[in-house]
């Protein structure tokens, strides 16, 4: 996805150096370094200010100093949630190589932001430190790192946490605690940072810090009075503070995100006044991003409430934040006026900023802070919010914003576009369309293409066609999209070459206008000219058609969108190739944006049905199906549901489905008729879409060309096409189209065990299966049509096939054995086959068991297989038992539990289904042939 770069890394994410006065802990970072080396993920876990930071530090730059300069340091932030420490860490990378991110073509799923995170940093084998990582959600924190950890290569990933990952998680990892340091190094320590202290006060210090670096440093240096066991109270924690490093403290404690130091000037503090004297006392952590309270210093101040706190002390700094040219400093400010409740400049601030921010993929972020707001405030905001993010839950939240812009009122009517409120969006359209206001005059182009595109989502393309055809387009973007638009509207005919070139030429030409607009209209128009090419079968210009909108443009909000509706279509133009494999994880990439009815979902269930249909798995296709159909009639897209239908009924067609059993006879009887012309227009059907490159189409046109050739006993031709559907099968990955192509390779000679195989596959490849099983037992009851009956007449030929043993009572169909009399050959329920030519004795044993209905008394087996009417137990059952227990070692798979063959109370038995061929144009049977004369044994 990403090219590899040469590696500088700004200053915010190069990683910070090692504390000076580190002691101690040798056995831990020789551990930390050995892990390093050797697996892809290491987590430091330990309560907060036992030094797990200073333990990485450390150990990096002593032990591992080449590496220094490629490892990132990312702080990890109380703002993040869900995706977002997956998007920080990724914009960290994109950031260090110098890569431009184009959040709207990364689809807004956990996966797709590991494949980029993996990608970048593989490129550039960089080492990433996640510092703070409690910060995360736990369950997203563990999901990061099982994936890196079970992906990475040449990349390796250090997190420091509070809380451990869930056992199991980390494929290639190691979690190692950190836990306070031992009484010498503390003493060591104590000695270091409390110069001038009595010896008493370092040991009192040292006994009541329980081996904390932090609160060794607070108890030294703070002026609270050490030798309890607990460490200072909110109450008391700024005691002793100076009133500039009092006010530094408060606001920092409120602050989720590094910040640069001049930045706190805004609350009346020099940095000279209070960072001197903060640093002393280990508060603040220095970063390349800024500087940022200690946790344990900012868990004990915010503990204290909005006493300890208050908002006019740091509503200076929020404003100097959100006046910031960083999104990651403008959000944080945002943020902190939100919580401050001064909404007013925040909507003021916000609505300044949202472009850059959204064009940043800071959406998701976004929408969570406005949880925090009332719901009638930022109305215009959340609602370019949410059409950002596109997805079907977010967007269901919205309420129509009661005072808009005409913009917003037409956001307004795309946003119930996408939520599949047809009748709703083109209420809003009507009451923009009635505006007379210059502003509403100035859309009303947009809003007519809007109002076609409803039309042509219900289905009714003749009002849409004449809606387009009224237009007067004022500029070479809407005429471009009035004619794409119009393109939607004509019927398709693709055997007509002339037209199709015609409608070819067309789109090449609108394509190349394209060029010349904006990025974010050229990609919504590209969307749709990406469409028509589809419909006409131009595979290759409809996947070079699709144009991801790019991040920038901030006239049009609606990325992600439009970037879902892309990866949407890309997944048919894979199932259209025959790449089915890449269509679904095409589609399965879409599966968390589908969790409530839209339109975007009703289309990838009707392309999620072809996909099944083309792989073979039609196993809850018909529930799919009518989901999607009533999904699509309750919001109005009519032109969805009649898809479902269609589909519907080619599937019923296939499973011949009681009400398609008269058409789909029609059909047959038409073939059946003329198979020569039939014959002829599929291989021109064949032809045509083999040179388009629509493989699934041609493999389906192929499988019913092969039945014509088989009727019309063209043997070499149909050898040939045979050969390609199952090469065809083969690479697409279709059991369907395989199981086709092997029932009708039979052609020559039948074969009983592929068929026993073939015959259960119901679900997978219907028409064969129902083939198989009518040459296996012709009084099966399965239904078949007129083509199904010819086919399985000309391929059984003079092969007579006998049910002998039933399968058990309520069993559904099974795969079964049997025995072919005149090739001399027994076939297994695995499949295998069994030459029995050199074995006449035990082909002789079966066939006398399957002559007496599969269960035959010892005496019956004696007169049968050795021709002496007289039975004596002492004489025949021993040689009886040996040939037994020969057979047994060829059928079963475990002879001395035998399934196959069985011991009865008089004598053996088959178990079912098995099944007895013979074939009246060969000679050699094996019961008729004369044999040598037995040996006698005594």
């Amino acid at each position: 996805m990403f090219a590899p770069a040469m590696v500088t890394l700004p200053l915010r994410y190069r990683l910070p150096n090692p504390p000076a006065d580190f002691v101690g802990r040798q056995e831990e970072v020789s551990s930390l370094a050995a892990s390093l080396r050797e697996v892809r993920v290491t987590v430091l876990v330990g309560p907060g200010g036992v030094g797990k930071t200073a333990l990485a530090l450390h150990t990096l730059h002593k032990r591992f100093p080449k590496r220094v300069s490629q490892t990132l340091y990312v702080s990890v932030t109380g703002q993040l949630d869900g995706s977002d420490l997956r998007r920080e860490l990724l914009r960290a990378l994109a950031a260090a190589s110098d890569t431009e991110i184009g959040w709207s073509q990364l689809r807004d799923d956990p996966d797709s932001l590991v494949e980029a995170i993996l990608d970048l940093a593989e490129a550039n084998s960089l080492w990433v430190f996640l510092d703070d990582l409690e910060h995360a959600p736990p369950e997203e924190a563990d999901a990061l790192l099982e994936a890196l950890s079970r992906y990475a290569r040449n990349s390796r990933y250090l997190a420091a946490s509070r809380g451990a990952p869930r056992p199991g998680r980390l494929a290639s990892g190691r979690v190692l605690q950190v836990g306070g340091l031992d009484e010498e190094s503390v003493l060591q320590l104590a000695r270091l940072l409390g110069e001038g202290r009595s010896p008493q006060d370092l040991t009192a210090a040292a006994r009541a810090c329980g081996g904390s670096p932090w609160l060794l440093q607070e108890a030294l240096l703070s002026g609270v009075e050490v030798g309890g066991s607990r460490p200072p109270s909110h109450e008391t924690l700024l005691e002793g503070l100076s009133d500039s490093a009092r006010s530094a403290a408060m606001v920092l404690s409120r602050v989720e995100v590094p910040i640069p130091p001049a930045a706190l000037d805004a609350a009346g503090v020099t940095e000279e006044q209070w960072r001197h004297e903060l640093s002393l006392r280990g508060w603040i952590q220095e970063t390349p991003a800024g500087v940022r309270l200690h946790e344990v210093a900012r868990h004990g101040i915010t503990a204290g409430g909005d006493a300890l706190a208050p908002a006019d002390v740091w509503l200076p700094v929020a404003l100097e934040l959100a006046g910031s040219a960083a999104p990651t400093l403008r959000l944080e400010g945002i943020r902190l006026l939100v919580e401050a409740n001064a909404l007013d400049p925040a909507e003021r601030i916000l609505d300044e900023s949202l472009p850059a921010l959204l064009a940043e993929g800071y959406a998701p972020q976004l929408w969570k802070l406005l949880d925090r707001v009332p719901p009638e405030r930022f109305g215009g905001v959340r609602l370019r919010c949410a059409a950002e993010l596109g997805n079907p839950t977010v967007l269901r939240q919205l309420s129509q914003p009661l005072e808009g812009s005409t913009s917003d009122r037409l956001t307004w009517a795309e946003t119930l576009y996408m939520r599949g409120d047809l009748s709703g969006a083109l209420d809003v359209i009507a009451a923009l369309l009635a505006d007379s206001s210059a502003e509403a005059q100035a859309c009303r182009i947009d809003a007519e293409l809007l109002r076609a595109r409803l039309l042509l989502a219900q289905d009714r393309i003749d009002e849409a066609r004449e809606l387009l055809e009224s237009l007067t387009p004022s500029s070479p973007a809407e005429a471009t999209r009035r004619s794409v638009l119009l393109l939607a509207t004509a019927p398709v005919r693709r055997d007509d070459d002339a037209e199709r070139h015609a409608a070819l030429a067309t789109l090449a030409g609108l394509e190349q206008r394209t060029q010349e607009l904006r990025d974010r209209v050229r990609s919504r128009i590209r969307f749709h000219l990406a469409l028509a090419y589809l419909r006409w079968d131009a595979l290759d210009a409809a996947e070079a058609a699709v144009d991801t909108p790019p991040p920038g443009d901030s006239e049009d909000t609606l990325a992600l969108f439009e970037a879902r509706r892309a990866t949407w279509l890309l997944a048919m133009v894979d199932l259209a190739r025959g790449r089915l494999a890449a269509a679904r994880e095409r589609l399965d990439q879409l599966e968390p944006f589908l969790s409530s009815p839209s339109l975007l979902r009703s289309e990838v269930q009707c392309t999620q049905a072809r996909l099944w249909m083309a792989s073979g798995d039609f196993a809850g296709l018909v529930p799919l199906l009518e989901e999607a159909r009533r999904e699509a009639e309750a919001l109005g897209s009519w032109a969805t549901a009649h898809r479902c239908e269609r589909i519907r009924a080619r599937v019923d067609e296939l499973l011949l489905a009681p009400g398609a059993l008269q058409s789909r006879a029609r059909a047959c009887r038409r073939l059946l008729q003329d198979p020569e012309t039939s014959a002829r227009e599929l291989e021109r059907a064949v032809l045509r879409a083999t040179t388009t490159g629509h493989r699934v189409r041609a493999a389906e046109r192929r499988a019913e060309y092969c039945a014509c050739l088989l009727l019309l006993g063209r043997s070499a031709d149909l050898e040939r096409e045979v050969a390609e559907l199952r090469k065809e099968a083969e690479e697409m990955g279709s059991t369907r189209w395989a199981h086709e192509a092997d029932l009708l390779g039979m052609f020559g000679a039948l074969d009983w065990a592929l068929l026993e195989s073939i015959a259960q596959a119901t679900s997978a490849s219907p028409i064969a299966a129902r083939r198989a099983r009518a040459l296996l037992q012709p009084d099966a009851g399965d239904p078949l049509d007129p083509l199904d009956l010819a086919v399985v007449e000309r391929l059984r030929g003079h092969d007579t096939v006998e049910l002998v043993v039933p399968a058990a009572a309520g069993e559904s169909w099974q795969s079964g054995w049997g025995l072919d009399v005149s090739r001399r050959r027994a076939w297994l329920p695995t499949g295998e086959w069994l030459d029995l030519t050199r074995r006449g004795l035990l082909a002789r044993l079966l066939l006398a068991l399957a002559r007496h209905g599969g269960s035959a008394s010892k005496e019956e087996l004696v007169e049968a297989v050795w021709d002496e009417p007289e039975y004596h137990p002492l004489r025949h059952d021993t040689r009886l038992q040996v040939t037994v227990h020969k057979c047994r070692e060829l059928l079963e798979q475990d002879a001395g539990a035998p399934r196959l063959l069985v011991t009865t109370a008089t004598g053996y038995a088959l178990t079912g289904p098995f099944r007895l061929v013979s074939n009246d144009e060969l000679d050699e049977r094996v019961d008729s042939t004369r044999r040598p004369p037995v040996e006698r044994t005594s």
